[in-house]
C-alpha cells in the first residue's frame, strides 16, 4: 500500500510539471504492481485515481469550454461585420451600376445634341496649363 501510494504521490507531482499522466497503468508500474493486484486489494486507490483524472479533466473541459465559449463568441461578432461589409458592398455595387447608367445616357445625350447640329450649346471642357 505505501508503495502504491507514493507512486500516486510521485505521479500526481509529476504531472503537475509535465506531460506525464496518472492512470492504473502508470502507478501499478512504477509501484511494481500488477493491475489485479491493485484492483483486488486496493480499490479505494483505484478510485482515488478515478477521482483524479475525472477532476483534472473537468478542470481541462471547464477550459476547453471556456475557449470555445470564446471562439464562438468572436466568431458570431466577425459574421455580424461581414454581414456588414457585404450589405457595404453590395450598396456601392448598385450605386456604381446606376451612375455608370447616368453617364451612359448622358454620353447619349450629348452625341445627340452635336449630331443635331447644335454645338454652341455645348461647351467641350477646355485643357488649362
Amino acid at each position: 500500500m505505501d508503495r502504491l501510494a507514493e507512486a500516486v504521490s510521485t505521479l500526481t507531482s509529476a504531472s503537475r510539471d509535465s506531460a506525464h499522466r496518472v492512470t492504473v497503468a502508470s502507478v501499478c508500474h512504477l509501484a511494481s504492481v500488477s493491475r489485479n493486484t491493485l484492483y483486488r486489494y486496493y480499490p479505494g486507490i483505484a478510485e482515488s485515481i478515478r477521482r483524479l483524472r475525472r477532476r483534472r479533466g473537468t478542470a481541462r473541459t471547464g477550459a476547453l469550454q471556456n475557449a470555445l465559449r470564446s471562439v464562438r463568441s468572436e466568431l458570431a461578432m466577425l459574421r455580424e461585420q461581414l454581414a456588414k461589409v457585404a450589405s457595404l458592398a453590395d450598396h456601392y455595387h448598385a450605386l456604381t451600376q446606376d451612375l455608370r447608367a447616368q453617364l451612359a445616357r448622358r454620353d447619349r445625350e450629348l452625341a445627340e445634341l452635336r449630331r443635331r447640329g447644335r454645338p454652341g450649346l455645348i461647351r467641350a471642357p477646355s485643357a488649362q496649363s
